[in-house]
């Protein structure tokens, strides 16, 4: 699970990548449209669309790679060395395991 820091970020960076992607990509249309203002609209709400589905995926995986990253644990190594389930301590790089206490 992403922190709540690192997907503010991750929505800053989306939006500030968007923002001058569709605005150079508006700039490239008009400069070069042979279409009359209604074609140029959609033409460029279309391009604008398959841009942003775009980015939005490519940005996702490089920050889902980025997460990987920075809370890498081998799950596999965490399993084998878990206590009991009534003495768990915490994981390193895992949430927080509140011990369950039987009467």
């Amino acid at each position: 699970m992403q922190s709540r820091r690192l997907s503010a970020i991750e929505s800053g960076v989306n939006t500030f990548i968007g923002f001058f992607g569709s605005l150079g990509l508006t700039w490239a249309w008009l400069a070069f449209s042979p279409l009359g203002p209604a074609a140029d609209a959609t033409a460029i709400t279309l391009l604008c669309t398959v841009w942003s589905l775009l980015r939005g995926y490519f940005v996702r995986r490089w920050f889902v790679r980025l997460h990987e990253k920075l809370y890498a644990v081998d799950l596999a190594a965490a399993a084998k060395t878990r206590p009991p389930l009534g003495d768990r301590r915490r994981v390193r790089g895992s949430a927080p395991v509140i011990p369950i206490r039987r009467p």
